[in-house]
C-alpha cells in the first residue's frame, strides 16, 4: 500500500471512530470512491469536516492518478484553483452559512405572507 492510501484509511478510520462535531460544516464521503466499485450504503460512508473531505480527494488522486474520476473529483474540489484545504473549508463554511441564512430569510418571509394571507395582521406592525 503506497504512503498516500495509507495516509487515506488513517484519515478515514479517525473520523469513522470520531465524528465531527453537530456544530461543524461537514460533507458526506464514499470510503470506497464508487468509480473504484463503492456502494452509496451507509457502511461505505463519512462524514467528514470540509478540510478533511479535501484533503482526502487531494490523498486518494495522489495514489491512484490513472483514475481519471478520482482526479475530476479532486479537481472540482479545488475549482481548478489552486485551493490548499484550510481555503476550501472556509469557502464552503460560508457558503452553508449563506445558504442557511438565505432559508431562514425565506421561510420568514413565506412565514408573513401565509400570515398577510390568512388576515392574521389587521394593520401592517400588529397582530390579532
Amino acid at each position: 500500500m503506497n504512503i498516500y492510501l495509507r495516509r487515506y484509511f488513517q484519515l478515514v478510520r479517525h473520523y469513522k471512530n470520531n465524528p465531527p462535531p453537530n456544530d461543524i460544516y461537514t460533507e458526506k464521503h464514499h470510503i470506497r470512491p464508487r468509480c473504484l466499485g463503492g456502494s452509496d450504503a451507509m457502511s461505505n460512508m463519512v462524514t467528514l469536516p470540509a478540510k478533511a473531505h479535501y484533503l482526502a480527494h487531494l490523498l486518494l488522486s495522489k495514489a491512484c492518478p490513472s483514475r481519471r474520476k478520482l482526479l475530476y473529483a479532486y479537481a472540482a474540489m479545488s475549482l481548478n484553483t489552486h485551493l490548499n484545504a484550510r481555503q476550501y473549508a472556509r469557502i464552503n463554511e460560508a457558503k452553508a452559512k449563506l445558504a442557511s441564512e438565505d432559508m431562514t430569510t425565506e421561510r420568514k418571509e413565506r412565514l408573513t405572507r401565509a400570515r398577510l394571507d390568512s388576515g392574521q395582521y389587521d394593520k401592517p406592525g400588529t397582530m390579532t
